[in-house]
């Protein structure tokens, strides 16, 4: 089984996602990501946010932050 071609084809919708989502703004990424509420980022999520914020590298909230670590 070739394994190379699925994960290359997995990095790649991968990637155009996080290129898309790049172009939204906290308020949309809300919106697609969040519609009933406790929703997340699937590469960014809710931990990792937590973490950054205990290590004092961000003082955004959760979608603010998303949005600024996509534009990086």
């Amino acid at each position: 089984m070739n394994t190379t071609k699925s994960t290359t084809s997995a990095e790649q919708c991968i990637s155009a996602r996080v290129s898309a989502d790049s172009e939204l703004t906290p308020s949309e990424l809300d919106e697609k990501y969040n519609p009933s509420g406790g929703g997340e980022h699937p590469d960014h999520t809710r931990s990792e946010w937590r973490e950054a914020v205990a290590q004092d590298l961000t003082l955004s909230g959760y979608w603010e932050w998303v949005a600024h670590t996509l534009s990086l």
